[in-house]
């Protein structure tokens, strides 16, 4: 669970200028995880956000709504921070600007070396020539969850590889060994054993910590 800041003078210190920030729409499966850049705040008035990258059939979406905004603190603090703000007015002017509310609370939560992190990661898993699509949904230093709908012959016990963006933060020795197969949904649920305990380095950790912010 994190920790939650109503003060003011708690949480503007995690508020820093250039860091990223992801968006939602509060209550929709629909439209979340959108990108942007926060440009700075002005104290109990208003948070500006550099919103360039969105198109802005998408940003007509967000007009009136209240958005659930995440993002990642720098390495001092090494925070992932989540909180409710209301829309309230967008600006064209230099660059695409998008003015929120002024949050009535912060929900911090510090990144730990051994946490569990939910993500929606897109992967493919493979023995030989045979093979499926599935994504990552969880990860830790010791292995990780794969889901796929796609039919398969794996086994436990069974070396495959794992093709992942995070294969380039994992040492090259590393080895992928079903630990479970479990029946979810309409697929299978794959746990992965690693054969060694990563390191969690500082990239790993906020590659992973900026992923799993995507995810409700």
């Amino acid at each position: 669970m994190g920790q939650a800041l109503t003060k003011p003078q708690d949480y503007y210190r995690y508020l820093k200028p250039g860091m990223r920030l992801s968006l939602s729409i509060n209550d929709s499966d629909q439209i979340r995880g959108i990108p942007s850049t926060l440009i700075g705040y002005k104290v109990e008035q208003f948070i500006l956000l550099d919103v360039s990258g969105i198109d802005e059939r998408l940003l007509d979406k967000l007009v009136d709504k209240e958005l659930v905004v995440r993002g990642l603190t720098d390495s001092s603090f090494g925070h992932v921070i989540a909180f409710k703000s209301q829309w309230q007015a967008f600006s064209g002017v230099i660059c695409k600007q998008l003015y929120l509310s002024i949050p009535e609370r912060v929900v911090s939560k510090p990144i730990r070396e051994h946490s569990r992190y939910k993500l929606d990661l897109p992967c493919t898993v493979s023995f030989g020539q045979a093979g499926v699509d599935g994504k990552v949904i969880d990860f830790s230093v010791s292995g990780c969850g794969i889901y796929t709908e796609q039919s398969h012959d794996f086994c436990k016990g069974l070396e495959v590889k794992v093709e992942t963006a995070l294969n380039r933060f994992l040492p090259s020795s590393i080895t992928f060994e079903i630990a479970s197969i479990k029946k979810q949904g309409q697929g299978s649920l794959i746990g992965i054993q690693f054969n060694q305990q990563i390191l969690m380095s500082n990239a790993l950790k906020n590659a992973l910590a900026e992923m799993s912010m995507q995810v409700t």
